[in-house]
This record gives structure tokens, sequence and C-alpha cells, in this order.
């Protein structure tokens, strides 16, 4: 034995390593000298094999040894060894020892062994979707351990129940029982429980929306302090990890974390964890337009489904193929949405009732704001919601209000004041663009151009290659750095430039702030309007002034853009020659304003 096993087993015991969850503490002491524990030291061994997924050697010790055991200690080691199994995704095995535990000692007299029989009920019962129910035991077990006066205990209910009031809706007061169960953890130095609850907490603040501005920095931190033998928790962590890059459109990032944690997720057998990591997968396929990949990735996470416990990851499934199938007008969405309905009757999650009324299959009436995520996707429609995704940073959900076409490359424009948005296999981009390259983009559109045609429809000038080469290298420079990763978008030809063949660019008329008031964008995509097309820069932010300001002079363009008088005469006549302004007045006291065709 080394001597820091020596050291911890002199000052302290078997229960109080366990309560601290010292758990592999524990088993470096049983490997060492199997022979030296006390029997009072068994249950607490049993604990620890099964809290550490080693469940088969838990099972023959405690076979051998439960004779010897007290009422207290059989209680015990039959809710560890249930614990254990259901981890492990074993629920026909788990519901055997729950049972077995409530034949023995349901409604003890003693607080504490009842405890373990009502906090095995409520921990099934929680693990089967049955949320419900699991939160009338939890709150029984809450009220056996104030009474047995064990604060370790307590802990353990208090977590339990504050998962069953996040799954039925009460997001708010779960995470307010949670913090507290962490603030006991770390008072007791039970450090492993108290990152446990941590955890959760993220987990949960992530699942329901809440600090997104923080939330995605907070799961990287809490991902990176995880000691190595805290797997569950850490594989727990990167699949929400992916699932928050998945919604911001951090698609490539999303898809390196699971493939890094896949095979930590295989070899520890958990099948749920496995369920959820081909649903990651599936959702990133669906989003970038590889609907068969998909689907195989579905066929994955059904084949680990168990029917009964599995419902709210059945649901989920469902659900993306719900989705698919009505995007392909295929008529087996039907009977997918006849099959969601007919499961959701016996699943009680807030979330899923939520995702329900969304699609307005049902009414529900308890609208809660706890779930931010549900407030906001009830606020987003085709068309409308543009704001609320730009300011969320749920990137994804631009294909819930544009009109675009999963797995294909855009580019758009006008979505808010000198920014675009890039959408490409490896996922979306909010970019900044500088002066003039969005108009660079929007001429680039029509197709391959020249020099002399790119300065004349960008900057309005007659085209000189000794004055304007320079002017147009350094602004197509700024461009591809605007572009960042997508700078390979534009090419560089002999004469000119183009966009790369497979980049969809959109025009979107109006902006993020206009939307609020609209209620929807409209895009234009096979061609430019003849206004965006033909005029340079100056006149078209001169049209954008009329549409506030009823009149502009002479005086007033030349003072706008640091033009001369002649340029200013020279664009607006052009302007009155195609239709866009009226004249009014002669001599000085000439004014343009807005045709009736062009004004909003």
């Amino acid at each position: 034995m080394s001597e820091i096993t020596k050291n911890k087993t002199s000052k302290q015991r078997l229960s109080e390593l366990f309560f601290l969850g010292h758990y592999t503490t524990i088993l470096q002491i049983y490997k060492d000298h199997p022979l030296s524990l006390a029997e009072k030291d068994i249950p607490f061994l049993i604990g620890a094999l099964s809290f550490l997924g080693k469940t088969l050697e838990a099972e023959e010790i405690f076979k051998t040894r439960q004779t010897s055991f007290s009422e207290k200690e059989q209680a015990a080691s039959l809710f560890y060894l249930g614990v254990g199994v259901a981890r492990k995704s074993k629920y026909k095995k788990a519901r055997r020892f729950f049972r077995e535990n409530q034949k023995r000692f349901g409604n003890h007299d003693q607080a504490e062994i009842s405890f373990y029989t009502y906090q095995g009920i409520a921990f099934y019962l929680y693990f089967t979707g049955q949320f419900f129910r699991s939160e009338k035991f939890a709150t029984k077990a809450l009220r056996l351990a104030v009474r047995a006066q064990n604060p370790h205990i307590k802990v353990l209910a208090q977590d339990l129940l504050a998962h069953t009031l996040v799954q039925t809706g009460r997001v708010y007061s779960g995470l307010e029982l949670l913090k507290e169960a962490h603030d006991i953890a770390l008072r007791l130095g039970n450090d492993a429980f108290a990152s446990a609850t941590q955890v959760s907490i993220l987990l949960y603040e992530a699942t329901y929306g809440h600090r997104p501005e923080s939330i995605v920095p907070d799961l990287e931190k809490c991902l990176h302090n995880l000691k190595p033998q805290d797997s569950y928790s850490k594989s727990n962590v990167v699949l929400e990890l992916a699932r928050q890059k998945t919604l911001r459109g951090l698609w490539k990032d999303a898809e390196t974390l699971l493939n890094l944690q896949a095979p930590v997720i295989f070899s520890s057998e958990n099948r749920r964890q496995e369920i959820a990591l081909n649903l990651r997968w599936a959702e990133l396929a669906y989003l970038r337009g590889q609907t068969v990949l998909a689907w195989q990735y579905l066929r994955g996470a059904n084949l680990r489904l168990d029917q009964e416990a599995d419902k709210n990851f059945a649901i989920q499934i469902l659900g993306l193929e719900h989705k698919i199938l009505t995007e392909q007008n295929n008529p087996l969405a039907l009977e997918k949405k006849k099959q969601l309905l007919e499961l959701s009757r016996s699943f009680s999650s807030k979330i899923n009732r939520n995702m329900l009324s969304r699609r307005q299959w049902i009414q529900e009436k308890d609208f809660s704001e706890d779930d931010h995520i549900h407030t906001l996707l009830s606020q987003i429609g085709d068309n409308s919601g543009i704001e609320l995704v730009h300011k969320s940073g749920y990137y994804s959900w631009y294909y819930k209000c544009l009109p675009l076409q999963k797995g294909v490359n855009y580019l758009v424009l006008g979505l808010s004041k000198n920014r675009a948005v890039t959408f490409s296999i490896d996922g979306i981009e909010v970019i900044k663009l500088a002066d003039f390259s969005a108009r660079i983009l929007e001429v680039l559109r029509q197709g391959p151009l020249d020099k002399a045609t790119l300065v004349e429809k960008v900057w309005g000038y007659e085209y000189h290659p000794l004055r304007h080469d320079s002017l147009v290298y350094a602004a197509m420079s700024t461009l591809r750095r605007n572009l960042g990763s997508k700078h390979t978008w534009i090419q560089t030809l002999d004469s000119g430039y183009q966009l790369e063949k497979n980049v969809n660019i959109l025009q979107a008329r109006g902006s993020i702030n206009e939307s609020k008031n609209s209620g929807s964008i409209l895009l234009k995509s096979s061609s430019l309007r003849p206004v965006d097309a033909e005029l340079n820069y100056r006149q078209l932010q001169a049209l954008d002034y009329l549409q506030e300001n009823r009149f502009l002079s002479t005086r007033q363009y030349k003072d706008l853009f640091k033009t001369t008088e002649i340029t200013a005469c020279r664009d607006l006549a052009a302007l009155n020659k195609k239709g866009h302004v009226v004249r009014i007045g002669f001599g000085r006291a000439t004014q343009y304003t807005l045709a009736q065709g062009d004004r909003k």
C-alpha cells in the first residue's frame, strides 16, 4: 500500500472516503489489500464499484456478503447497484434492484433505510421519463433524508428532485435546488458531487437558452477542468457543447468535438450517450444538406433505443425524421407525426410539450418563461424573426426564416448594415464588411467583371489604370480579408474578378431594423434590380437619403459626397433620366425628389 493510501486509511474510514466521492481511492485500497476491509466497509466498496461502472464485480460481492449486512447496509447496497446498472442502460436489472429494496424495506420505521427505497424508485421513474411521478417519490425521499439528519443523503435527494423539477418545466426552481445541493456538497468536502452538480447546472442553462452570451466559454472551461476519471460528465459536456456550436453555426468545430469524444463514449457502453452522439451527428448532417448521412445516424440512434426507458430520445429522433420528410414533401411525414403524438401521450417532458405546441399540434396552456429557447423559437417564423436570430447568436435558425437550401453556399447581404452572413458546409458566419465591400459583392453577382466595369459601377469613376488599379487591388484585398476563410470565393481573372461558381449571393431588401416593422425581409437571388446594377454608390446612397428626406439639391449632393458640382449635376441628371427622381424648380432653386415608384 502506498504512503498516501496508508495516510488516508489511517485518518478516514471507507464511509468518509465514499461520501467525499473518492471512489477510485476506495478501489485502490481494495486492490492492494482486499482482505483488510472491515465488514461495515463492504457496502461502500459496492457503491464505489457501481458508480465507477464496475457493476458485475459489485453484484458478485453483494451476493456473497449480503447475509452479514445490516438492514441499512442492504438497502444502501441495493440502491447503489440499481443506480450503477441504470447508468449502463440496463434498466430491467435496475428495476429488479429497486423493487427488491422496496419489497424488503418499504415504509421502514428508520428514515434512512426508507430513504434508499424512495430514492431508488424516484431515480428509476426519472430515468424512464415519468417525471411527475418521479417528483412525488423524490420529494418523499428528501423529507426522509431531512428526518434522518444525514447531510450526505440529503444532497442526493435534493439533486434528484432538482432534475425532476427542470424536466416538468420549473427550470429556475430546479436550478436553485441544484445550486443549493452544490453548496452543501462543497461544505461536506465532496468535490466529486459538487463537480457533478455544477456540470448539471451548466447543461440545463445551455439546454434552455440561459446566459447565451457566456454559456459556451463556461462549458469549455468546465470541460478543461474536469478530471480524466470524470468520463461520464466529460462526455455529457462535449455533447452539449457540440449542440451549442451547431446552433451557433460552428459546424466544423462541433464535428471535431464529437469525433474526438466518440471513442470514449463507445468504450463506456453508455447507450444513452451513444444515442445522443448519433443525434448530434444527424443534426449536423441535416443542416449540411447531407440527408442520406443524416438517416444513417438516425438509424444508428434507433438501434440503441430502449423503447421503455428512452422515450425522450425516441421523440427527438422522430422529430428530426419528420422535419426531413416534410422538407422533402414525403407523405411518410404524416406517419411520423402520428407516432410523435402517440409517444408524447406517455412522456411528460415539458420541453417536448413545448416543441409540439410550436408545431401547433397541441394546445399548451402553461407557457413557461423558464425555457428561453422555446420563447425565441415561438417568435421566429418564415420571413420573420431575423433580428431575433441575429441577436441570439443561434445562426442555424436562419434556415427557419430565410429561403435557403441546405448544403448550398450562400452569401447574404443586407441583413444588417455593413455585415454579411456566409453559409457553407463548415457552418454559418456573420462577417463585418468594410466600405464598398458589400457593393463589390453586389456587382460581382452579375458575373465576371473587368476592372473598368468594376470601377464604374462601384465608385462611379471612368476607369484609368494608373489612377484606379491600386484602388481596386486594395479594395479586393480588404474584401478577401473580410471574408476570412471564405476568401477563396473571390477569384482573380486575367482581366478582373469573379465569384466562385458554386456561391450564391442573396441581396436582402431592407435591414434587420426594418424587419422589426415590416415583419419580413425579401430576398432576390436571380439578378440585381436595375437601380442596384446601373447606378454608382453615390446615386444609391442619394436614393436612400431621399427615403428619409423629401428633397435633395445639387449643393446638398455635392456636400454629402464631397464631389465637384459637375459630378453632382451629372449624377442627379442621370437619376432623373432613368426615372428614379423628379426634378422640381429651375436654376439655383432646382431640387430633386423621389419618383413615386421608388418611394417605399
